[in-house]
């Protein structure tokens, strides 16, 4: 028990160090020590997962199920599994569908949404982030009604944390912590904190050890820092033993690294994007596993029209990812809609 609260003080201490510029404080002194001591375990070859060399893909807890055939047949050991993106989301059933991944090797990720929390603020208005006229702040279109919790709130870095422990309790062997930062889109000039009284963003959130994963905007990879959301890479690396930047093509400004529409160069953005960041990192040892771009819309920035990232983009990000001498990276489709067919084709088979 002691092993499992310290892993998740130092995940969670961070969170409020990051979520308020990507460090939440763990008020729980614990260990969840899987972290911060991983060999160089860079194995590509091996089909048993570890931290290093995780090929996974990002699954709804109710889109589980639909895995077991990729799995058996491909490179794929690993899974990221919602646990809590409002309601948490963890019961029995949940907890027998981690333990015969854990039986079988792959790695079990569970992903747990920290600061857009619809859910918690409607349930506790005190907690969340109003406008000047005492209304939820939004994130988004108003009919998506995405509602943000301050990061300064302890009550709130202690409810994530106890989720967090549910899931080691449920036999998950990563917690991976998104939205661990301060709102980027909306009406930026009308938002009042009940907690955050200003200062630097950066330093709000500033302690511990944990473990654990992140994700991480690709700019702020890119450039070791994002301007307003208190996301610090050198202060990410510090608490957390993996880093998940989400370098999707369509997320990169026009003309970044010299391509008008980034979208339409999965390979070079990818590979570049990677290289960029080294050049911020200090922590020897620590992991890097980016996100990729498994979906297909038109750049966010208006750069072109519409990019269908099939098997040859996916391929194109896998070999950026392993020609810049990491060795693990999700799949990302908010909706689970993963073709099969394109995953055999690019994933190398299990004997």
């Amino acid at each position: 028990m002691a092993r499992k609260n310290d892993l998740l003080f130092r995940a969670f201490l961070f969170a409020i160090a990051l979520i308020l510029a990507l460090f939440c404080f763990i008020l729980i002194k614990g260990k969840l020590t899987f972290g911060t001591d991983f060999p160089a375990m860079v194995n590509v070859s091996s089909t048993f997962a570890n931290p290093a060399n995780v090929k996974a893909l990002y699954l709804t807890s109710d889109t589980v199920r639909n895995l077991n055939k990729l799995l058996d047949e491909t490179e794929l050991n690993g899974v990221i599994i919602d646990v809590k993106v409002g309601k948490p989301a963890i019961d029995k059933e949940l907890e027998k569908i981690v333990a015969d991944f854990n039986r079988r090797g792959v790695w079990t990720i569970a992903r747990i949404v920290v600061m857009q929390d619809s859910r918690l603020a409607t349930r506790r208005p005190e907690l969340a982030i109003k406008n000047s006229k005492g209304e939820f702040w939004r994130s988004g279109k108003r009919e998506w009604q995405r509602y943000w919790v301050d990061p300064a709130s302890e009550e709130v870095i202690e409810y994530n944390i106890a989720i967090a422990k549910k899931a080691i309790d449920a036999g998950f062997k990563e917690i991976q912590f998104d939205y661990i930062r301060f709102p980027s889109d909306g009406n930026m000039k009308d938002m009042v904190y009940p907690y955050y009284k200003g200062g630097s963003k950066y330093e709000v959130m500033d302690d511990p050890e944990i473990v654990l994963s992140i994700d991480i905007f690709g700019e702020v990879y890119v450039n070791g820092r994002g301007p307003g959301i208190g996301q610090n890479l050198k202060d990410i690396e510090k608490y957390f033993d993996v880093i998940s930047p989400m370098n999707y093509p369509s997320h990169f400004n026009c003309g970044e690294f010299g391509f008008h529409d980034p979208n339409r160069h999965p390979y070079e953005i990818m590979s570049k994007s990677l290289s960029a960041g080294k050049k911020h990192l200090t922590k020897p040892g620590v992991i890097i596993r980016p996100w990729l771009q498994a979906f297909s819309i038109a750049n966010i920035y208006k750069c072109g029209g519409k990019i269908v990232y099939g098997k040859d983009e996916l391929a194109a990000q896998i070999k950026a990812v392993y020609d810049n001498k990491h060795y693990g990276w999700m799949l990302w489709n908010a909706s689970n809609r993963y073709s099969e067919e394109d995953l055999k084709a690019i994933l190398a088979q299990k004997n």
